[in-house]
């Protein structure tokens, strides 16, 4: 009986030991039971006692009404912004006032479209394959320089003294150092060139603009705009200059111009045909907004994408 005891307790001294060996590792470790808080504490090199603010964030937080940020970022009251904002609206601007004859105009540049396609653009394609870029530019140039008449009449009868400077200065500066205005040295000094002509004088005495009309070959146009144009050719020096000529010399210059504001255009309008749902809209559209910004003085410069290529013709006689 005794040495079947014993026998029993030596089979199970190995799980008493195992049981002894494990209690002896948790005993060891116990001293240097490391927290969580400690542990975050150790890899940020912070104290440990800074780990209960972190509690303190999550507080509730003031949430700031819409209304709130209105009129914190803008001072006026939200009331104000959202009477404004429904103002704005009910200004939209109504085509189909500004463009009452729009079935007609629709059938007249269809027209104009299938002449450009035949005619100026090819002429304008060819012009840009066989005159080199710096000679494309010199020949704007000269064209730019020989409008300048316009140009001041319109600065005096506005009362802009600095524009009409502006233009005297361009050019003398261009006539001369820039060789009868095929360089333009007056840029590079601070004359920038802009555009005035009688249409734009006499939306700066209030005439209203009229109905939209587009014809074939001087393309868009309001009766503001065809007044200012009759006006401008009686008093521009070239035309009685012309009327003495060959008369090859007033049709070169006429060719010349078309031509050059075609080629200048090519890529622009293509873009905008590219890209527009309807080409009529887009192009009615942006003659009349580029009126407008020539009216008010608005940038102006030789981008195509702004259409005011050259003075006095904007989107007329290009396509």
């Amino acid at each position: 009986m005794c040495i079947n005891k014993i026998i029993k307790l030596v089979n199970c001294g190995p799980t008493f030991a195992l049981l002894f060996l494990l209690s002896s590792v948790y005993n060891a470790n116990a001293d240097v039971f490391i927290p969580f808080e400690q542990t975050i504490a150790d890899q940020y090199n912070m104290p440990s006692s800074s780990i209960q603010e972190v509690e303190e964030v999550t507080e509730p937080v003031a949430v700031v009404s819409f209304e709130q940020t209105i009129e914190d970022q803008y001072n006026s009251p939200y009331a104000l912004t959202e009477i404004q904002v429904k103002d704005v609206s009910e200004e939209v601007f109504d085509y189909s006032l500004y463009d009452p004859n729009e079935e007609k105009n629709r059938k007249t540049f269809e027209f104009h479209q299938k002449l450009d396609k035949n005619l100026f653009k090819p002429l304008a394609r060819t012009y840009r394959d066989v005159v080199p870029e710096g000679g494309r530019k010199a020949i704007k140039n000269f064209l730019h320089n020989l409008e300048t008449p316009t140009v001041l009449i319109n600065d005096v009868l506005q009362g802009e003294q600095e524009r009409a400077g502006t233009t005297v200065n361009r050019f003398v500066i261009n006539t001369t150092v820039g060789f009868l205005g095929f360089g333009d040295p007056a840029t590079d000094l601070g004359y920038d060139r802009h555009s005035e002509d009688f249409a734009q004088t006499l939306a700066t005495y209030g005439v209203e603009s009229g109905p939209y009309s587009y014809s074939p070959i001087f393309g868009p146009t309001t009766s503001r705009h065809t007044t200012g144009r009759v006006i401008d050719f009686l008093t521009h020096p070239l035309t009685w200059y012309f009327t003495d000529q060959d008369a090859t010399v007033g049709l070169t210059y006429g060719a010349t111009r078309v031509v050059s504001t075609r080629e200048n255009l090519l890529d622009a309008l293509e873009d905008v045909e590219m890209d527009s749902t309807d080409y009529y809209v887009s192009i009615r559209n942006m003659y009349r907004q580029m009126r407008e910004n020539q009216i008010n003085n608005g940038l102006f410069g030789d981008d195509p994408s702004q259409f005011s290529i050259d003075t006095s013709i904007d989107l007329n006689l290009v396509f």
